[in-house]
């Protein structure tokens, strides 16, 4: 089953676990429907993680795309070479 996490107050849905108060009300929310530090601290680090992944693959792209574009301008460099030696 899945948990409710709703405001007390105005039973809107909590929007921030990381926060103490209702983005909605201004209620401050129990402990029981907030991140602990712990659980804070863990998802922060997949975030660094995840945004670390991100630019390797970015990079790894990037080299790609300019390795790509070198490569055909080779080719065409190439072609217009031998079109002057005929």
């Amino acid at each position: 089953m899945k948990t409710k996490f709703e405001c007390p107050e105005c039973k809107r849905p909590v929007v921030s676990r990381r926060h103490k108060n209702c983005q909605y009300c201004g209620a401050e929310l129990p402990e029981s429907l907030l991140y602990t530090k712990a659980e804070i601290e863990a998802l922060n680090r997949e975030f660094t993680d995840a945004q670390e992944e991100r630019k390797v693959r970015e990079k790894a792209a990037e080299a790609e795309e300019i390795e790509k574009a070198e490569k055909e301008a080779t080719q065409r460099g190439t072609i217009i070479g031998q079109m002057f030696r005929k």
